[in-house]
């Protein structure tokens, strides 16, 4: 019992302290976005190569940090085997911040999600050495604390919750852990809720225009099913020769290759600045005024980016970008063919997301707030025959 009121009241702590990273976090990257993109150009006249002239000064800063700070911000991957190294946190916590605030201002289409889940880490482990809880599960406190920043990120307590089963089996927790878990969640999103009014925090919703159900939504599920399967074979072929960049010992050429790429991609569109976490809302609004191709192109190309811009040093989580690239590929479908959108992108959003996480019950905790509630049991359905596809014709590993 005193165990379970100790683990208890850390992970209660642990949650507070979680929301305050990330509203500081969320809150600088806003700020510096806000200076960058909005309020320096309306300075300047509202140049037409301002997203190259910020690329390219991105790319050099950003390639001067990788080369002087480090490889950071750590991807997910990373710091879950890192913190199973001893005191992994000396001289982690700031490069993760730094680096990451300084690529996201500067527009790389990346997500927040992996700095935030090392820098809580960071904290984790250095909180466990202090405290020396030597009688407690290192890992799970670990993901406990990871669980909660994922909560917050997509403001979604239910993809917070199966982060944390996902990591610890279910077979291997008890009640007591349960327990933890959510007053974890809970400490965080009320902290988080009462400091979302005074910041701007992204709330990751997608509301689709009014649809009605029909038996036309099984055929077109269908077929959005096969075709999110080849592409998602297709996808991992392409990204091959994309990650081998990540091998040349050139972080600021590197670098300013991303930057350059940044810039012209921007140029040609906006939608392919930033993770597109704030921008799919207006693309919901606006993509029946958009031809296919270019609907096609934004959403391989925003997937792609997400690869590419890790390669070459501008790096960070590609969770919103796959969900912005899933959702345009479905768009792009169902208006080439006349069919049901709603279905058509729900359909193709599920299946290629739990192809590239290959984590079926992460990918329904993500979704079942993202989409509509009453699109829960397509994504349930779409997410399970997906994954058993995936057990007989095995695709590359991740790129999560």
């Amino acid at each position: 019992m005193h165990k379970f009121i100790k683990e208890l009241s850390y992970g209660i702590g642990l949650g507070v302290v979680a929301a305050l990273i990330v509203v500081l976090f969320t809150s600088l990257v806003h700020w510096g976005t806000w200076l960058l993109w909005e309020s320096l150009p309306e300075e300047l006249g509202q140049p037409l190569a301002w997203p190259l002239i910020i690329g390219l000064l991105g790319g050099l800063i950003i390639g001067l940090l990788q080369k002087y700070v480090g490889p950071y911000p750590y991807h997910m991957q990373e710091t879950l085997k890192m913190t199973k190294q001893p005191q992994f946190y000396r001289g982690k916590t700031w490069r993760n911040f730094v680096n990451a605030i300084v690529i996201l201002i500067f527009g790389a289409g990346v997500g927040p999600e992996a700095a935030l889940v090392a820098i809580v880490a960071c904290f984790v482990v250095w909180i466990n050495d202090r405290l020396r809880y030597a009688d407690s599960n290192p890992e799970f406190l670990t993901t406990n604390g990871i669980g909660a920043v994922m909560a917050l990120i997509f403001t979604n307590p239910f993809f917070g919750l199966s982060e944390q089963i996902d990591h610890e089996p279910a077979k291997t927790k008890s009640a007591a852990h349960y327990a933890i878990n959510i007053a974890t969640i809970l400490s965080a999103w009320l902290v988080f809720s009462t400091l979302q009014k005074f910041v701007s925090t992204p709330f990751f919703h997608l509301r689709f225009q009014h649809f009605n159900w029909s038996w036309s939504w099984l055929w077109a599920g269908l077929l959005a099913f096969i075709l999110a399967e080849a592409y998602s074979w297709i996808y991992f072929q392409a990204i091959k020769p994309i990650e081998a960049l990540s091998k040349m010992q050139k972080p600021i050429w590197l670098a300013l290759l991303g930057g350059l790429v940044l810039g012209l991609t921007g140029m040609w569109s906006s939608y392919l600045l930033f993770s597109g976490e704030e921008s799919i809302t207006n693309l919901l609004q606006t993509y029946s005024q958009m031809s296919v191709g270019f609907l096609l192109i934004l959403g391989v190309g925003k997937m792609l980016l997400a690869i590419f811009y890790n390669a070459v040093g501008w790096r960070g989580g590609d969770i919103f970008p796959n969900i912005f690239g899933s959702i345009c590929l479905g768009l792009a479908v169902g208006v080439a063919l006349g069919l049901p959108v709603v279905a058509v992108a729900t359909v193709s959003c599920a299946v290629i997301l739990t192809n590239i996480m290959q984590k079926p019950l992460l990918v329904c905790g993500l979704l079942i707030l993202v989409l509509p509630l009453s699109l829960f049991p397509i994504v349930v359905v779409s997410s399970l025959a997906s994954a058993g596809v995936h057990k007989l014709l095995p695709h590359s590993n991740s790129a999560v």
